[in-house]
């Protein structure tokens, strides 16, 4: 059964998630307050490219030599986050305690992986605990696809940074290339910056004219091969 209180700090967890914006702090909120909600021995959290410093460890009793090298069986969800027991789908005898694990998908991407771990003293994850973990999966996929996306903008816009200095764009034209670089249009740019968005096409057209396009496609295409070129030359 499913407490008032219970909701309360599923809520609060949700906003936390949202309005956290360091990611490796999000990723400890979250687990520091799931285990109020979801009781367990440890837990870590890791995004998908599995790099040391995107895993986010809670609690002590737990092998992370064996989290890594344990991934999610592909067969278990079809595109879609899922949460699920390990002894829903495994042999008693190859577990070494109770595991929950959280899978993060979005737009059939997989972005990371959440696991919960009971030793055998303990009793195993109820179907509650998955139920709580529902409520909220979609949410951390939200946020970290948002944050994937947010990192591709960020790259585009050094590049962007870099083309702007050699052909003497001005401040304004920078800051409104930057906007262009973040998929904003021509009325966004303007609320943005607050300025017109007749100002803000007279900035595209001198943009466009310094950088010898005609388009933001064209815009973006070259860009992307400033990005290549200096890819091969590294």
């Amino acid at each position: 059964m499913i407490k008032n209180k219970d909701w309360m700090m599923l809520n609060g967890t949700i906003y936390r998630i949202y309005t956290t914006e360091d990611l490796r702090e999000m990723q400890r909120i979250f687990l520091e307050r799931i285990r109020t909600l979801i009781p367990f021995d440890g837990a870590v959290f890791c995004l998908a490219d599995g790099r040391e410093e995107e895993q986010v460890v809670c609690g002590e009793n737990i092998c992370l030599e064996e989290l890594r090298a344990s991934q999610p069986q592909e067969e278990l969800y079809d595109g879609q986050s899922m949460v699920y027991r390990e002894t829903d789908f495994a042999e008693p005898g190859n577990l070494r305690g109770y595991g929950l694990r959280m899978v993060l998908v979005r737009n059939e991407k997989f972005l990371g992986t959440v696991f919960f771990f009971r030793s055998f003293q303990q009793e195993d994850f109820q179907y509650r605990d998955i139920f709580l973990l529902d409520m909220v999966k979609e949410h951390l996929a939200y946020r970290l696809d948002e944050r994937e996306k947010t990192q591709g903008r960020q790259e585009e816009s050094r590049m962007g940074e870099g083309l702007a200095a050699n052909c003497g764009l001005t401040r304004r034209e920078r800051e409104i290339l930057d906007c262009i670089m973040e998929g904003q249009g021509n009325r966004q740019i303007g609320e943005t910056l607050v300025i017109t968005e007749n100002t803000v096409k007279k900035h595209i057209l001198n943009i466009y004219r310094k950088l010898g396009v005609r388009s933001r496609v064209q815009l973006f295409k070259k860009i992307q091969g400033m990005e290549e070129e200096s890819s091969y030359n590294f």
